[in-house]
This record gives structure tokens, C-alpha cells and sequence, in this order.
């Protein structure tokens, strides 16, 4: 299987964490701009608490592709571990029939 370059991975997580510092920034509009987006449509029509919400998640988004990249594992997301050689393997009698 391919694997993709790591300089590829991380200038898109850069890029969303972008995109989501922009989204915060957007939340923080005042009312007079919020109505002249509301009436402008399309993006900038979302209430500010929703550009704020997304925003959060895509600064999310975009550190753990970066720390992706970089090669941290994070707990939970880690390939599974082969058995050790100290461990009882129990065998379960099949059921009756």
C-alpha cells in the first residue's frame, strides 16, 4: 500500500488548522457584520456560535493529522500488540449441542 509523504500530511493539517483559526475568527465578528453576512448568504451566513463550534473541531482536526504525521501514536489508535510470550491463552469448550 502507498504510503503519502510526510511533508503532504502536515501542510494539510497546517491548512486546516488555518481554516479553523478562520472559522474562530469569524465567530468573533461583531452584530453589525454578523447581519451583513447573514444577508451576504453562503459561509458567512452561519450564526457566529456555529463558525466558533467548527472552528474548535477543525483546529482539532488539523493538530492530530499534524501530530499524525510527526509519528505520535495516540492512545486507542495504536496497531495492535502481538501476544506475549508470558501470557495463558484459555481455551473455551465449544457449547452443547
Amino acid at each position: 500500500m502507498p504510503r503519502l509523504p510526510v511533508w503532504l500530511v502536515l501542510a494539510v493539517g497546517a491548512f486546516v488548522v488555518a481554516f479553523g483559526v478562520f472559522r474562530i475568527h469569524m465567530s468573533l465578528r461583531s452584530k453589525d457584520e454578523d447581519e451583513k453576512a447573514r444577508d451576504r448568504g453562503g459561509l458567512f451566513g452561519y450564526p457566529r456560535r456555529t463558525h466558533g463550534l467548527f472552528g474548535a473541531v477543525y483546529v482539532l482536526m488539523g493538530v492530530l493529522l499534524i501530530l499524525g504525521g510527526l509519528g505520535v501514536r495516540l492512545p486507542g489508535c495504536a496497531a495492535p500488540q502481538a501476544p506475549r510470550s508470558d501470557s495463558i491463552e484459555v481455551q473455551t469448550p465449544d457449547p452443547p449441542k
